[in-house]
């Protein structure tokens, strides 16, 4: 990638869109959760070893696990087209920035050149 100028002497990059800069702390405790509550859920309905219940303790803790399992789910599809959505804002202010920059390019550098064949 070539270096970036900080003068007008090389005209500006054009930005490149992403999807998402990272992935914060919220989205990745969200994901951790949901997992683990899908997981919970699917060994309290198998009957697993310790998590082997009785009938009621374990319709009641099966349906708590699957109820928070998709109440996971959701804030985590939630955050994750939050993400998209403030990506796709930067994208458009870096754009609109380099437009501007561009353009201020454009009418430096065609000074230039006038300046440059005005002395020859």
């Amino acid at each position: 990638m070539p270096k970036k100028s900080t003068t007008f002497d090389v005209a500006p990059e054009m930005p490149i869109p992403t999807r998402r800069q990272k992935r914060d702390t919220t989205e990745w405790a969200i994901d951790l959760m949901a997992v683990s509550a899908t997981i919970f859920a699917i060994l309290v309905s198998m009957d697993f070893g310790p998590l082997n219940l009785t009938d009621d303790n374990a319709i009641f803790v099966r349906n708590l696990m699957i109820g928070l399992s998709t109440l996971f789910w959701i804030a985590a599809i939630r955050l994750d087209i939050s993400a998209k959505k403030n990506s796709e804002k930067q994208f458009e202010l870096q754009m609109s920035n380099y437009e501007t920059m561009r353009t201020k390019w454009v009418e430096l550098a065609s000074q230039r050149l006038e300046i440059e064949a005005k002395k020859n």
